[in-house]
């Protein structure tokens, strides 16, 4: 996966996300982000990595959104690997 798409996909679960008021709730809670914090954290190395973490640590989050956007959980793990140059923490390499 390249960088544009890596960043693609980062910007589409941040939309995805900020659709929903709990689950909105929950990534500023996990994050420690604010709204008036997030457009300069986004502009920092590993957002997008933590964007994916908060995805794809959260099991019941990770498949409704990739069954919203009709995309492998895989399309996930290989995003993050993409930025963080390892299998996530606990998956099966």
């Amino acid at each position: 996966m390249d960088n544009e798409q890596t960043m693609a996909l980062c910007a589409d679960i941040l939309s995805w996300i900020s659709a929903n008021e709990e689950m909105m709730s929950r990534f500023w809670a996990l994050s420690g982000l604010t709204p008036e914090t997030l457009r300069d954290a986004a502009a920092q190395p590993g957002f997008a990595a933590g964007v994916f973490d908060f995805l794809a640590n959260h099991e019941p989050t990770l498949l409704a959104y990739c069954e919203d956007r009709q995309i492998s959980p895989q399309t996930i793990v290989n995003a993050w690997y993409s930025e963080n140059g390892g299998p996530l923490p606990g998956a099966n390499p």
